[in-house]
């Protein structure tokens, strides 16, 4: 039924999910001369008699008034209940790519909250399910801040790598700096913390009697755990070696939580020794001293990510970047690494593929990788042989204050340089650990000079 109404009668829909109409003055300036060309979709509404709500047009609603119009022609639907109503109203702003996924995602959620599925989202909206899932998921976040971050230039992709960090208040930490260099090392970060606790707490179920401990321990090792990689399985044998030990010994035992988790059981024979209350100075001293080697750990993982996924292509592109390093540091510094290390960090197998039968596979395989990637082996081998790995490749002393005049630290400070030639982003965190800005290490004055860190590490 077509009708013309008084445009106050008519009323914007209180769920209409676009909530910005754009700039109307084209618009305005079209209707003021053409008039409104295109019905608007009404219904009833719901408190005023005579009145009606905009189901399609609330643009031309908006600038007809601008226009001065006091009337339009509407088409109304009469039985267009609630959920119609959203759907019709979400279909022709997604139509015309009129909403942003903000605004998606809160139409479909409202579509959810009136008893529809994803399914019915998927075949009215033609998107796949996965996308509507994603776009379901940006509700969960802090709403201010994703319509600030969505008002700037940012990837999708960026908020979809938010979906892997469960902790809501994690998430909303790591939307904040979307769009800096500093949002990969806070997503990474936040996935590791977060892995921490979920085998920190399988640890405590698995060993209720075992005195946790953080930082450095002087009882005997027993076994090792690493927590980021580690499945199942590992933890569950982890926690049998420490009990079986704790049992031979008589002992307590110890899980110590640091990069790596170590199992210990302490010298005493008895459980009833008294235990010695550790100061409150080498608490913190421990502490500081493993969040330190933990920082450089994840540095240092994170580097490895980065260089191994590059390609022959690029690192033979980059040769004039990354030859003068390996000149220096692979003939002074050059550290034991055979050839299935190699292989396996450039992502090969050793395959049979000579019939000299004087050389294995992996030394057959380790040639043909030689002479197929000659430029990735360099750029691996000369991370290797750069990255502070050990303890003592740290430029820390045993408080934890920053020693500047170490070698490791212009090593270390070389290669983050040859990787940001390669396309590395460096964080605020990391530029401030290298150069010894960082809040990590022992210092008097505390002050943060941050948004200058990566300048000062020679890598901008």
């Amino acid at each position: 039924m077509i009708k013309t109404i008084r445009i106050e009668k008519i009323y914007p829909h209180p769920d209409n999910p676009r909530k910005r109409l754009g700039d109307l003055e084209e618009l305005t300036e079209s209707i003021r001369t053409f008039g409104v060309l295109q019905n608007l979709t009404v219904v009833p509404h719901k408190e005023h008699k005579g009145a009606y709500t905009v189901i399609c047009g609330h643009r031309r609603l908006a600038a007809a008034k601008a226009a001065g119009l006091e009337e339009l022609p509407c088409r109304i639907a009469e039985d267009m209940d609630e959920r119609t109503q959203l759907n019709t109203m979400l279909m022709e702003n997604m139509q015309r790519s009129d909403l942003t996924p903000q605004e998606e995602a809160q139409g479909f959620q409202m579509i959810l909250d009136l008893g529809g599925s994803i399914a019915e989202i998927v075949k009215q909206t033609g998107l796949s399910e996965t996308k509507v899932r994603h776009r379901i998921k940006l509700n969960e976040l802090d709403q201010k801040m994703l319509e600030k971050k969505l008002s700037g230039t940012i990837s999708i992709n960026d908020l979809i790598k938010l979906e892997k960090i469960k902790d809501l208040a994690r998430r909303n930490e790591c939307l904040a700096k979307i769009g800096t260099n500093n949002f990969d090392w806070a997503v990474e970060n936040a996935l590791i913390e977060e892995r921490k606790e979920i085998v920190q707490a399988k640890l405590e179920r698995l060993l209720p009697e075992a005195e946790i401990a953080t930082g450095w321990s002087p009882y005997p090792l027993v076994c090792q755990l690493e927590y980021r990689t580690c499945t199942d399985e590992e933890i569950e044998s982890f926690a049998a070696k420490l009990k079986a030990a704790a049992k031979e010994h008589d002992a307590p035992a110890i899980l110590c939580l640091g990069y790596e988790w170590t199992g210990r059981i302490k010298e005493e024979t008895t459980r009833t020794v008294e235990k010695k209350e550790i100061p409150p100075e080498e608490r913190a001293r421990r502490k500081r001293i493993e969040d330190l080697e933990s920082m450089k750990n994840r540095m240092i993982e994170r580097g490895r990510k980065f260089v191994r996924g590059l390609s022959e292509t690029t690192a033979k592109i980059h040769a004039d970047k990354i030859l003068p390093y390996a000149a220096e540091h692979m003939t002074t510094d050059w550290l034991n690494i055979d050839e299935d290390d190699m292989l396996d960090w450039l992502g090969r197998e050793a395959t049979e593929k000579s019939h000299d039968k004087t050389m294995s596979d992996v030394d057959v395989e380790y040639h043909i990788a030689c002479q197929e990637e000659p430029y990735r082996i360099i750029l691996i081998a000369t991370f290797e042989a750069m990255a502070p790995t050990g303890w003592r490749n740290d430029f820390w002393n045993g408080n934890g204050e920053y020693i500047a005049d170490m070698r490791e630290v212009r090593y270390t400070r070389d290669l983050y340089v040859m990787m940001s030639s390669l396309g590395y982003e460096i964080s605020d965190e990391e530029a401030g650990f290298i150069v010894g800005d960082s809040d990590l290490y022992l210092k008097e004055d505390k002050q943060s000079t941050g948004k200058n860190r990566t300048e000062k590490a020679g890598m901008k």
